[in-house]
């Protein structure tokens, strides 16, 4: 399925905010840079607001979790639970960035590999689900620098 479900954000007007955690690698542009990305090439509007923030990215070291990052969807009805949040009207997410997992993981991971995993990690919070096409930012694993076009049109298809 392109999507995870149903939900999404009421609006395409979003704010983003990035909250620190691990001091000295905090990956802000990068997160900045991300969220730039689809406001540019879709029909997101993302600006930069930790005052009323729909999603958040959020770098902190979540420890061993087999994930260097996750989406964390809430919805209007106080579902936190992402089976439960994706059929609903979103009211926030928060882009997961594990940094356990680029501290310890043999392959360092690059500024822009951290970019490319904000980007897919806010795709989740529009909505996306994972993609089996290796030129989506969505694919799982193996996945592009940027949103290719089935991703750009899906979210504007949805937003």
């Amino acid at each position: 399925p392109p999507y995870f479900g149903t939900g999404y954000f009421p609006t395409n007007n979003l704010n983003r905010c990035h909250q620190q955690g691990v001091v000295g690698v905090e990956h802000p542009v990068q997160a900045q840079n991300a969220s730039a990305r689809w406001s540019t090439d879709t029909d997101l509007n993302m600006s930069y607001d930790c005052m009323s923030p729909h999603i958040t990215t959020l770098h902190l070291d979540f420890g061993n979790t087999q994930w260097a990052g996750y989406a964390y969807i809430c919805s209007a009805n106080g579902e936190c639970d992402n089976s439960l949040a994706y059929d609903d009207t979103y009211v926030s997410c928060e882009a997961r960035l594990n940094e356990y997992s680029f501290s310890n993981n043999p392959t360092f991971y690059t500024n822009a590999e951290v970019e490319v995993i904000a980007m897919h990690e806010m795709g989740h919070c529009f909505s996306l689900y994972h993609s089996h096409d290796t030129t989506s930012i969505m694919g799982a694993g193996a996945r592009g620098d940027f949103p290719n076009a089935q991703d750009i049109d899906l979210i504007n298809a949805r937003y």
